[in-house]
């Protein structure tokens, strides 16, 4: 009876992780398309870009998904369903500018919190980042 205690125990321990897994990698995924994503309207939208399309850069921008402004409201329907205010994005310009062939660094951060929390350090969340560098385009 025991040793049926023990084997369950482990076994229940190993799918919930193999399940944490699937779910950190899944928000992984959708964090680099996020990062993908940005990084593709950014880069049409430089110091060139057309009239109708507004010209981002090159201040740093900073949103949460979940939050009112241009880039957020873009890249909101990328979350496939996770909380959008669980993603923090990131842009950059780290050449100075947002003319043609300069570039824009776009870096996604987030946490997954995990099932078996008791037994990992820490808050029990597995902290995730993701980045995207593009040049400009127009």
């Amino acid at each position: 009876m025991l040793e049926t205690a023990l084997l369950l125990s482990a076994w229940i321990i190993l799918l919930m992780g193999t399940l944490d897994l699937g779910m950190v990698l899944f928000r992984h995924s959708i964090m680099q398309q996020i990062a993908t994503r940005a990084g593709r309207l950014a880069m049409i939208r430089g110091a060139n870009s057309t009239p109708q399309v507004a010209s981002w850069g090159p201040a740093t921008v900073q949103v949460t998904l979940d939050q009112s402004q241009a880039v957020a409201n873009l890249l909101r329907p990328s979350t496939a369903g996770l909380t959008p205010s669980t993603f923090q994005v990131r842009m950059e310009w780290p050449d100075g500018g947002n003319q043609r062939d300069q570039r824009v660094k776009v870096t996604v951060t987030s946490a997954q919190p995990t099932v078996l929390q008791s037994l990992l350090p820490g808050n029990g969340s597995v902290a995730l980042s993701s980045t995207a560098l593009t040049r400009i385009v127009q």
